[in-house]
């Protein structure tokens, strides 16, 4: 993830070697692609020239990936027409994006159901996690987050890694459960059953997401002295799991509820 140190050691690209040449101009892409640069599309095109066949299709879905994140979904469909979904899950992973983004909810959730245990391997890439991300994210569209997320809470039981995967990849969900039509008095109810749930079978990182969840809802219902007590509550769960994820979460809105309350030394 040092993506400046990747850029640097790549920058000369140009050599002899075809295989060589490939490598480096996909890793100098990667780097881009994370960096939100839009270089990041003409590098993957040049890679593409020295590829080898079988690492087109992953190549092609990533210029795809780049499109969808400057918000491009015509020009995202057009990268990936032709590419066969084949056994690669990245190449899934992204063709559920597009359909996603399309609006077809029912083929994003085929193709990302076939890829669910790819992304809870022990080993999996980190943005494989974006598989959980985006189911959650339909199950929002269909008004079942909260089912969705109990479902998701059953499965992960007591492993405390699985569910601390399960868990962190539902923050960016929560967000917009936060700020969309839900209200936070509904998340509130939500995040207070959740948490009930997750006691009773022993699941600390889902404990210390629903009480992350609560103080963010309380916090923006206006009841800053509750959101500050349960977001230190969250602090301190998360620091006892070490989940930087969750850590990271819950100290940035401890820190607004006090900015918030006028404890700016806090």
């Amino acid at each position: 993830q040092l993506h400046g140190d990747v850029l640097r050691r790549t920058a000369e690209a140009d050599v002899a070697d075809e295989a060589t040449r490939f490598e480096l101009l996909e890793l100098r892409a990667d780097a881009l692609a994370q960096q939100g640069d839009p270089g990041a599309i003409p590098c993957y095109r040049r890679a593409l020239r020295h590829a080898p066949p079988e690492a087109v299709p992953w190549l092609v879905a990533r210029i795809a990936r780049a499109h969808l994140r400057n918000g491009d979904v015509a020009a995202a469909a057009d990268a990936m027409a032709g590419v066969a979904y084949d056994n690669h899950p990245g190449v899934r992973l992204v063709a559920a994006s597009l359909a996603y983004f399309q609006g077809d909810l029912d083929t994003a959730e085929r193709l990302l159901d076939s890829v669910r245990d790819v992304a809870l391997a022990p080993g999996a890439p980190a943005q494989m996690l974006d598989v959980i991300t985006l189911q959650g994210m339909i199950a929002r569209s269909r008004g079942r987050w909260s089912d969705r997320l109990r479902q998701e809470l059953r499965l992960a039981g007591t492993s405390v890694d699985l569910a601390q995967v399960v868990f962190d990849s539902h923050v960016c969900v929560a967000q917009y459960l936060l700020y969309g039509p839900t209200g936070p008095v509904d998340v509130i109810r939500v995040a207070d059953e959740l948490r009930s749930s997750a006691e009773a079978i022993g699941s600390l990182p889902a404990v210390a997401f629903a009480t992350t969840l609560e103080g963010e809802a309380r916090m923006l219902s206006g009841d800053l002295d509750m959101g500050r007590d349960r977001l230190a509550e969250a602090v301190r769960l998360h620091r006892a799991l070490d989940t930087d994820t969750g850590l990271a979460h819950a100290l940035q809105r401890l820190a607004e509820a006090h900015v918030h309350l006028g404890e700016r030394v806090e």
